[in-house]
Parts: structure tokens; C-alpha cells; sequence
């Protein structure tokens, strides 16, 4: 399944006719992403995310051109501890490690497949963006329109969940307004 298709389904349960917004972060700002794309929503969130496949590394983008995400057995993307709390910037490693110890490794595959291959270039309107200084996993060089948390890495939604609360409320009263 691609991820568009995905995104549709997910879709399904938004009530269109009514205001809304979408928050994605990591891979699920990707898909809210291609959501807004054919919604048009009042705003759209990301945190730790990207909005076109620019925002991505490069390797990625090599990767999902020589397809070669498929060849990788699922338990190459159970990651050793000790790299993901380096990968993630994860200071809470207890949670970390318990959210990646409930990962379905079938999905893991196919979200950085889908990651790997998407190919969107379309900024979406209402969009508002954070990353994090120190994400080692969509770092934002690239990025537009963004905001950035001094030493926030990947986790940072835990990490440094204060200063992410913060930006929010100041994107939510700028929507209301």
C-alpha cells in the first residue's frame, strides 16, 4: 500500500464539513502532510517532520531510488538500543525503549520505505513547523517556515515537551484568532 492510500484511509474519519487541523509528528507529519494536501485543513502541525522530500536526507531519497528498503529483513529496523537512544536523542530512554519494543517491525519497514519514496515537492497552506537543533533523524536544513528548539533532537516531544507545549499553544492562539 502507498502512502497516499494510506493517508485516504486514514483520512476517512475526519469530518470535513467542520473546522480542523492536523498534528503529525515524524512520519505521521508526512502523512498529515499528503492529508492536508486534499483536505485543505485550517492548519496543519508538524514536529520533527517534513513537509516536502527535500526536508529529508538525501540518503534516504538514494535509498527509495535503488528500492533497495525491500531486500532488508524486518529485524534490520529493530534497532540496537544503545544507536536508537543516539539515533533519537531520546534522554528518556525507559520510554523510548518501551515504544520501540511495541513496534510492529512490518510497519517500521514500510513507513521508511514509504519515507524513502515519497516524492512530494508541494508546500501545504497553514502549515507550522518545529524541529529540533540536534534531530539526527529529519534534521532541518532545508526546511521553511520553521522553528527550531535549541538542542531538540527527534524525541524531543518528550525530551524538551515544555518548550513543545509552548509552540503549540502560540500556534493555536494564532488559529483561533
Amino acid at each position: 500500500m502507498k502512502l497516499f492510500f494510506y493517508a485516504q484511509r486514514l483520512s476517512k474519519s475526519i469530518d470535513t464539513s467542520k473546522y480542523f487541523g492536523l498534528i503529525g509528528m515524524s512520519f505521521g507529519g508526512i502523512v498529515a502532510t499528503e492529508i492536508a494536501k486534499k483536505f485543505n485543513p485550517k492548519f496543519t502541525i508538524l514536529i520533527s517532520s517534513a513537509e516536502t522530500k527535500h526536508e529529508l536526507r538525501s540518503i534516504y531519497r538514494w535509498f527509495g531510488k535503488l528500492n533497495v528498503i525491500r531486500i532488508f529483513p524486518k529485524f534490520c529496523f529493530n534497532m540496537p538500543r544503545p544507536i536508537a537512544y543516539y539515533v533519537f536523542g531520546a534522554k528518556n530512554k525507559n520510554l523510548l525503549k518501551n515504544i520501540l519494543d511495541d513496534a510492529d517491525m512490518y510497519f517500521t519497514k514500510w513507513a521508511v520505505n514509504q519515507i524513502s519514496r515519497w516524492n512530494n515537492e508541494d508546500r501545504i497552506n497553514n502549515c507550522y513547523k518545529i524541529g529540533g537543533t540536534n534531530d539526527k533523524l529529519i534534521p532541518q536544513k532545508n526546511s521553511k517556515n520553521i522553528t527550531f528548539i535549541k538542542n531538540g533532537t527527534h524525541f524531543m516531544i518528550v525530551d524538551k515537551s515544555d518548550d513543545v507545549s509552548l509552540w503549540l499553544n502560540k500556534c493555536f492562539l494564532k488559529e483561533i484568532d
